[in-house]
Parts: C-alpha cells; sequence; structure tokens
C-alpha cells in the first residue's frame, strides 16, 4: 500500500515538478543569454534573449539537431525572401508591398495552422525587420541579416546550454497519454485569423517603409508583428484584453528593471534581474505539463520586457541618451498596443468570424 500510495503521490507531483524545472530554466536561460550577449556586444544583441524568450517559454523539449538544421533553413529562407525584396521595394515600391504583404499573410497562416510559435516568430524577424532596415539602407539591411543570424545561432546555443543544466524529469506515461493535442484550426478559421493579424501589422509596416528613419522604430515594428501573432485565433474581446495585459506586464516590469538599473548600473545585475523575470513571469506561464490558462499572456509580457530594456541597455553601453530612448519607446508600445486594440475591433467589426477555435 505504501508503494502504491508513493507512486500516486509522485505521479501528482510530477507535472508541479515539470513547471518548476522549467521556470528555473527559462530565469537562468535569460539570464546567460542577456549577460553574455551583452559583454560580448555583438550586432542587436537583444535580439538573442528574445529568441531564447520565445524558444524557452514553450512546454517543449530540448530542440534535436534535425530541429535546429530545420529552424537555420528557415530562418535562411526569410533572410534570403526580405532580401529579395529590397530591389523590388526600391524600383517598385508597389510591387514590392504587395509582395511583403503575400509574405506576412504566408507567415501568419502558418501560424494560424498550428505551425511552432517560435518559427513563425522567426520567420516574421525575417520578413519585417529586413525589409524596413533595408528601404532606408541596403548596407544596413545587409548589417541586420548579418546580425540576424549571429543571434539566432547563439539563442540556439543559451537553449541548448539552459536544457543542460536544467533538463526536464521523466513524464509518467499515463500523464502522456491523458492529455492528446488538440486538433489544428479549419483552413477557414485560420484565413481569418492570417488576414486579422496582417491587417494589425500592415499600416504600421507600410508607415516604416515610407518613413525616413526607419531604423528608430524598428522594434515597434517587433512589438506589432509579435502583437499580430498574438491576437491569431482569439475572439475580439479576448484578443485586445490579451494585447492590453501583455503590454501593461512588460511596461511594469521594464520600469522595474530600469529604475534598479538607474541604481545599481552592473551587467551582473543586468543579468541577475532578467532571472528573476523568467522566474516570477516563468511560474505563470507553465501549469503541470503544459501552459497556463494564461500562459501566453505572461510569455508576451516577458518578451515585451525584453523588447523595451534591451535595446536600452544597448544604448547605455553606446553612450546614447538611453533614458529618453526608454521613455519614448515605453510611450510608442502603449501607442502601438492601442492601434492594436482598435484594429482587431475593427476588422472582428467588419469581417466577423461566426465559428471561433481557441489557440
Amino acid at each position: 500500500m505504501r508503494t502504491v500510495a508513493t507512486t500516486r503521490a509522485d505521479n501528482i507531483a510530477m507535472p508541479i515538478a515539470i513547471a518548476d524545472v522549467r521556470t528555473l530554466r527559462l530565469g537562468v536561460g535569460l539570464g546567460l543569454a542577456f549577460g553574455i550577449s551583452q559583454s560580448l556586444g555583438w550586432q542587436s544583441s537583444f535580439i538573442t534573449p528574445v529568441l531564447v524568450s520565445v524558444l524557452l517559454a514553450l512546454p517543449l523539449p530540448a530542440p534535436g539537431l534535425k530541429t535546429c538544421i530545420g529552424f537555420a533553413l528557415a530562418i535562411t529562407a526569410s533572410l534570403i525572401l526580405g532580401s529579395g525584396l529590397l530591389p523590388m521595394l526600391h524600383n517598385q515600391p508597389g510591387a514590392g508591398v504587395i509582395a511583403v504583404v503575400l509574405a506576412l499573410f504566408w507567415c501568419f497562416y502558418f501560424g494560424a495552422r498550428g505551425g511552432s510559435p517560435a518559427l513563425t516568430t522567426f520567420l516574421l524577424l525575417g520578413l519585417t525587420v529586413v525589409p524596413v532596415i533595408g528601404s532606408e539602407s541596403i548596407d544596413a539591411a545587409w548589417a541586420i541579416i548579418l546580425g540576424l543570424a549571429i543571434n539566432a545561432g547563439a539563442a540556439f546555443l543559451f537553449v541548448w546550454l539552459a536544457f543542460a543544466l536544467f533538463p526536464d524529469p521523466p513524464a509518467p506515461q499515463r500523464a502522456a497519454r491523458a492529455q492528446p493535442a488538440p486538433p489544428p484550426p479549419s483552413a477557414a478559421t485560420a484565413r481569418h485569423s492570417a488576414l486579422r493579424s496582417t491587417f494589425v501589422v500592415l499600416p504600421v509596416l507600410i508607415w516604416l517603409l515610407v518613413s525616413s528613419e526607419t531604423s528608430a522604430y524598428a522594434v515597434v515594428l517587433l512589438k506589432i508583428a509579435t502583437m499580430g501573432q498574438q491576437s491569431s485565433l482569439e475572439k475580439t474581446s479576448a484578443a485586445a484584453s490579451d494585447l492590453l495585459w501583455s503590454t501593461l506586464i512588460g511596461g511594469i516590469a521594464g520600469v522595474i528593471i530600469w529604475n534598479v538599473l538607474k541604481i545599481w548600473p552592473n551587467l551582473l545585475i543586468f543579468s541577475l534581474l532578467f532571472v528573476l523575470s523568467g522566474l516570477v513571469i516563468g511560474r505563470r506561464i507553465f501549469a503541470g505539463p503544459g501552459l497556463a490558462a494564461r500562459g501566453s499572456v505572461w510569455s508576451y509580457g516577458l518578451l515585451t520586457t525584453i523588447i523595451i530594456v534591451g535595446p536600452a541597455a544597448m544604448d547605455t553601453a553606446s553612450g546614447a541618451a538611453a533614458g529618453g530612448r526608454f521613455s519614448d519607446r515605453i510611450v510608442m508600445f502603449v501607442l502601438a498596443t492601442l492601434y492594436a486594440v482598435v484594429a482587431v475591433f475593427i476588422f472582428d467589426k467588419f469581417w466577423p468570424q461566426k465559428t471561433h477555435q481557441s489557440a
């Protein structure tokens, strides 16, 4: 009887242990990614923690060699496609914008049909940031392409290191059979979702393509792209609520981290603050063997924190007026979120979807 009771207790406690391990992995992985990338200071190094956060905030096993090769090929293809659009954007702007829109729609459709959220984020980076930066300067576009490739490779190294430090405990076979994977959304639902996400991102993307200072607002585009992905399959009110809450979480955490750094401007403190952020927010992301009920909201909140604070840290290292830029990014992120909420309501008002399938 004691053996049976112990086995049952282990089966009940095992999902909690998995969630705790994943939370530790997320916090330590983020801290290592920030500390090492900022100390070495390679091109756009804040993107490495962004990608690490995307990969470690999912309840998935360690990526194998085949998965990494697939990601590398997909990232390479998106970067090549993004750079291939640059001559068209410079010589035939109308056709170039149409090509970018079609590429964005395909990315969002791929994600809405059940494609990997991490892979969708990687593809969106190549298909939005590269054309936007390249519309201002082709040389800057090639620099960002090299930076994205370096950051993607570094992100996988940090993910492997985090999994080596905190491997998943063996899950009970009974628990593995108890939760079958949900079916993917229908093609009609995915098309509607992709159209909505494209509608959210498109106006900001076009504005940045015609703007003369695109590099200053590329971080806002990154936030808008993630919000387009975030608002994919939810109903109108749920999507608006998730967008607002994720920005609120990220904004509050970013302000706290920034003010602590103003008191102790130290790389070790900076890294430890993101370890703490991963541990605190990670407890809201993971629950049992999967995500918590609102885990994706907290995951996007953590991503927003990184996007807010990461570039500000690079501004500080370069001697720029980091405080003013940090405040500007907070304001722009709030405005971007309000815009995205309005865009979702407008789209669903004129193109309603009768049957919604929850993500």
